[in-house]
């Protein structure tokens, strides 16, 4: 009779064990402490999810992995990550690579994304993107807080940050976009230039977050009176500015937002400029050759690939050839060949995960890259590398096992 009324308790829906309907006597209280307890405790794991404390996927059998690439292997990869957005999916395949350059806003928008990568891959760098130079000219704010804020700031300012021609309209480099004075002739605003408030804004709003490595800015050139056709009032006097004084406080004011960033992060930050000039090499660690090779570094040979790779020779470790999705393979596989002469990272177009199996661990390079005829070669202990700049072609071949 007991065992039947015990088994008629648990079976009806009306008995559920902790349910005050089949325990009259069970006290409040207790449920209580059980729910709020539970609730506590969940919200403490999303915290620390969110903040990359817990390995999100040890948790999850089905979370899918990223491909496992040996510690330090060659091809050394780099993903140019500029939308606003990344989904936990994206991040997941995001966390495939070794030098991860991603949108500053990502941080706002989506930073369980951010942890997700450290998490996966905690020897990844990953580094803010911004881009101080230019504005959208109109954007979502929900999509970009951070540029909204940027946008609001310059314009209680009178707007007196922004770069004009001598007629005081917008300077235009990108579509869609107006650019901002840069200079060391910008005019302060309380205090401060565009290249210092700016500077400070990056490192107050973003690079506090400990989860950034470095930091990347777009357009890091030293010139700009090639823009615009010369047309610029950097210095607000209703003239055009003088082309080589105007170059010449351009780089001043670059120097000075790349120092209060170095300044306050230490020389271990790392800090990349996309143009793959020689200049800024004191205070960045690596520059972006997007779309390599680029023929107005200088020499331009065979598209300005010789000029490309000496200077990539000497802009420091974290450099990145970035090849231009729409050019077809046999160009981005010269790009990765190219990489390979040296130390640096291969980028694959922009906001693009695409995995080849050209990205096949290579190992180490038991030598420099050496010429060979009209190409260079370079041996690695799992296979070897041949770039040929006359016909822009590459290829790698591997060890058979």
């Amino acid at each position: 009779m007991l065992l039947s009324k015990s088994f008629f308790m648990w079976y009806n829906l009306n008995y559920i064990p902790f349910s005050p309907m089949a325990n009259p006597y069970l006290p409040k209280k207790l449920l209580k402490i059980f729910f709020v307890g539970a609730g506590l405790t969940l919200l403490a794991l999303i915290f620390l999810v969110y903040h990359g404390q817990l390995p999100i996927r040890n948790w999850f059998s089905f979370w899918p992995r990223a491909e496992e690439r040996p510690t330090g292997t060659y091809p050394k990869l780099a993903l140019y990550w500029t939308s606003p957005f990344m989904t936990l999916e994206q991040a997941q395949q995001a966390s495939r690579y070794d030098l991860i350059v991603a949108d500053m806003e990502n941080m706002i928008n989506n930073r369980a994304s951010l942890a997700v990568i450290k998490n996966i891959n905690p020897r990844a760098k990953l580094v803010a993107y911004a881009n101080p130079m230019e504005f959208f000219n109109y954007i979502d704010p929900t999509a970009r807080p951070l540029q909204a804020q940027m946008i609001n700031a310059a314009a209680l300012g009178g707007n007196r940050w922004r770069l004009r021609t001598p007629a005081g309209g917008p300077v235009i480099f990108y579509p869609g976009m107006s650019m901002n004075n840069l200079s060391d002739w910008c005019p302060a605003v309380n205090g401060q230039k565009w290249n210092e408030y700016s500077a400070n804004f990056f490192l107050q709003r973003v690079l506090f977050d400990p989860i950034w490595d470095g930091f990347f800015l777009d357009n890091a050139t030293e010139n700009i009176s090639w823009i615009y056709n010369g047309w610029i009032d950097a210095d607000n006097n209703g003239q055009p500015d003088d082309p080589m004084a105007l170059d010449k406080s351009w780089q001043a004011g670059i120097s000075r937002f790349l120092q209060v960033i170095m300044d306050a992060k230490g020389k271990n930050f790392i800090l990349i400029g996309n143009k793959g000039s020689l200049a800024f090499l004191d205070q960045t660690g690596g520059k972006m050759f997007e779309h390599f090779p680029n023929d107005y570094l200088g020499d331009k040979k065979d598209n300005g690939w010789w000029q490309s790779m000496s200077n990539y020779a000497q802009t420091g470790p974290y450099s990145i050839l970035n090849a231009e999705e729409k050019q077809g393979r046999q160009y981005w596989q010269f790009v990765l060949a190219s990489t390979l002469m040296g130390d640096g990272y291969f980028s694959y177009g922009q906001n693009n995960l695409s995995w080849f199996n050209e990205y096949r661990p290579l190992g180490q390079p038991v030598a420099a890259a050496k010429k060979a005829g009209d190409c260079w070669e370079r041996q690695f202990t799992q296979g070897k590398v041949r770039a040929c700049p006359k016909n822009q072609t590459g290829q790698i071949t591997y060890d058979r096992k």
